[in-house]
């Protein structure tokens, strides 16, 4: 009982069947011979008992339209032994969807305007956030927020979505029908490009701070609640994917596009990777003598 009344209040759409006992013996005093019916009727949007096995699917098909249809809730359907047990001849109800409700598209969209002018956002979500589709829709919408909107990574995202597109068929190619599934090709260029940009050492750190890290999720792609990859695991998909004529063109396509993005006055550089990289033994003067860098005895 308390399921289905936290279900009408909370407005998840949810249909319970119980049992009773026989109608010869609904006057008796036997077990289940309580009217639940009744006592469901406070808790629920619809509560009914089916009295012939003709009318199961009708009753039944009510309950879910009543649970389904204006602001969601509960049904109950209580089921006799005996209509339980009897042939039922009647026809098979083909389901009816309910409507959709929610606010005009106009005012959704002025919401989410006043939404996005705002610093600080506090979106009231009522008794319905509850519901999966909601509930999956907010999480979106936090990962989103948390990426500030001057963020250079949004204008990269925006760039590398418009090459991922054009290159959809290609990828679409990729996939195998049967095995195990991969990572999707999408995911692994974002994180290579994740890689370049942050000067990520290894592979094995950069799908480490994809799980740790919400804005290496957002950019790759990844939800909230995704399960991140196994580093040896990318660097094979990687391997397969670089050898590609797709990878290819896909750094191509966005080295076009960022053209304009890029300088022919300066060169910027991490200083830290020259340092670890560069060794005392890789120098060479240019006559190709290193008898200068030995120490001194």
């Amino acid at each position: 009982m308390t399921g289905l009344a936290t279900a009408t209040s909370e407005g998840d759409p949810i249909v319970a069947l119980g049992g009773a006992t026989t109608v010869a013996n609904r006057l008796r005093r036997v077990h289940q011979a309580m009217d639940t019916v009744s006592i469901m009727k406070p808790i629920t949007k619809y509560s009914a008992e089916v009295s012939s096995s003709d009318a199961i699917s009708e009753v039944v098909a009510d309950a879910f339209r009543a649970a389904e249809s204006g602001r969601p809730g509960a049904s109950f359907v209580s089921l006799p032994m005996d209509i339980m047990a009897a042939t039922a001849s009647g026809e098979v109800l083909t389901p009816v969807m309910p409507d959709q409700l929610g606010a005009d598209d106009l005012f959704i969209d002025l919401a989410a305007v006043a939404i996005n002018r705002t610093k600080n956002h506090v979106v009231p979500l009522g008794m319905l956030a509850s519901q999966m589709e909601t509930a999956n829709a907010v999480r979106g919408f936090l990962k989103e927020q948390r990426v500030p909107q001057g963020h250079s990574l949004r204008a990269v995202r925006k760039l590398t979505d418009v090459v991922l597109r054009s290159l959809r068929a290609e990828f679409d190619a990729l996939y195998a029908v049967s095995g195990r599934p991969s990572i999707a090709p999408e995911y692994i260029l974002r994180a290579l490009l994740l890689r370049m940009f942050y000067s990520v050492r290894s592979e094995r750190l950069l799908v480490e701070q994809i799980d740790y890290n919400l804005l290496f999720r957002w950019f790759v792609g990844l939800g909230m609640d995704d399960a991140v990859w196994n580093h040896a695991v990318f660097s094979k998909n990687r391997d397969r994917l670089l050898t590609s004529d797709v990878a290819q063109r896909f750094f191509a396509e966005v080295n076009r596009q960022a053209k304009r993005f890029m300088s022919d006055e300066h060169f910027t550089v991490d200083g830290t990777l020259i340092q670890a990289w560069a060794s005392q033994k890789s120098f060479r003067f240019k006559g190709g003598s290193d008898e200068s860098l030995q120490p001194d005895a």
